[in-house]
């Protein structure tokens, strides 16, 4: 009788288990990149692809995030060379401009957006990513569109950038430095982006 009783529960077990599916194989899950939408830069094309949506979701974290700013001895932080035309005209806005003017610069801009779109990178003549070991360079040209505020701003700029991006000990990559120029990309848009920086620096 008591061996029954046994073979009773060791069958009840068995059924359970396999109702549980405990043995089935899971679907992995997707990282989990919270509401950010910031997914980590471990290639710098990652990192190209946060600082675009950064400024097409107009978040202010995720832009700065692209940018290095750590106190760690290197020659890596944050810098920013503006194009001929933006300099020529403000010249004491960007003296020794570093990552708190591209946060105060980039919050005006952002403030000043008035739709939902953000600001629209059209890269234009893009160059493969040069890599080494610990940095990459990234050049385009470009066109951003946004819609301001403020009608005495163009809506359009367009120009050609080199980011320098570095490698950190996280594995992580980070422009390091901007350098800005301004050409002749679109007939109908006579301003870099530099110009934008300027406008709205307050």
């Amino acid at each position: 009788m008591q061996s029954k009783i046994y073979i009773l529960i060791l069958f009840i077990l068995l059924l359970s288990i396999e109702s549980c599916d405990i043995f089935s194989t899971r679907n992995p899950e997707s990282p989990d990149i919270g509401n950010s939408g910031l997914l980590p830069a471990t290639e710098p094309s990652m990192l190209i692809q946060n600082f675009e949506n950064s400024l097409k979701s107009s978040n202010i974290e995720n832009y700065m995030n692209c940018f290095y700013n750590f106190k760690d001895n290197t020659n890596n932080e944050f810098s920013f060379t503006p194009a001929t035309d933006a300099y020529t005209q403000f010249p004491t806005i960007f003296n020794l401009w570093n990552f708190e003017d591209e946060r105060r610069s980039i919050t005006s801009i952002f403030s000043s957006i008035n739709n939902e779109n953000g600001i629209i990178v059209h890269w234009k003549n893009r160059k493969p990513i040069q890599e080494t070991a610990d940095s990459a360079i990234f050049t385009s040209d470009y066109i951003i569109n946004l819609t301001n505020e403020n009608q005495n701003i163009p809506n359009n700029f367009a120009g050609r950038l080199q980011f320098t991006m570095v490698n950190r000990d996280n594995g992580l990559w980070y422009i390091s430095k901007w350098i800005d120029v301004n050409i002749n990309v679109s007939d109908s848009i006579k301003y870099s982006w530099s110009m934008l920086k300027a406008y709205l620096y307050n």
